[in-house]
């Protein structure tokens, strides 16, 4: 894929996150949110949209996980992503596991260098970063919000 596909897809994942941007909402609203629009995007491009794939065999143990949503064609995978309030090493490594296609890390956590967990799980640097600052978060949330997941399908 292009880097005009990369950029374009950063580009609408940066206007879903803009959406929501000074609502504070807890960490799991946020993933739930961004997890389902961007399973929607998927249709803007021709592309069908899954949340939670099967990614076996990542990382150096060789462990079973699932990426947060990944695009289809039907036949062949052409973009994974992973959403993360904070740097965790899996995800780039399953990531990193689903090489084949474009590969996406939605980050919005607080911490301000991300050079060192990119270097040593990301050395080709294959995956391309979202980093969406200034994102308001809480702890938890006393009423309903409208950010809470639709687990309707997992599909589009």
């Amino acid at each position: 894929m292009s880097s005009r596909f990369r950029t374009a897809v950063a580009s609408d994942i940066v206007s879903i996150a803009r959406a929501v941007w000074q609502n504070p909402y807890t960490r799991s609203e946020l993933h739930s949110y961004l997890q389902r629009e961007i399973r929607r995007l998927a249709s803007r491009y021709g592309y069908r949209g899954w949340t939670e794939y099967l990614v076996e065999h990542y990382g150096p143990l060789g462990k079973i996980g699932f990426v947060d949503v990944v695009w289809t064609d039907g036949r062949r995978l052409i973009a994974s992503f992973e959403n993360d309030s904070s740097a965790r090493p899996k995800s780039l490594q399953k990531l990193v596991a689903l090489r084949g296609s474009v590969l996406f890390w939605i980050y919005y956590g607080r911490r301000p260098s991300l050079t060192a967990v990119l270097n040593e799980n990301d050395p080709e640097a294959l995956v391309h970063m979202v980093h969406l600052k200034g994102i308001k978060m809480v702890r938890s949330r006393d009423a309903q919000s409208p950010f809470l997941p639709d687990n309707s399908d997992r599909s589009v």
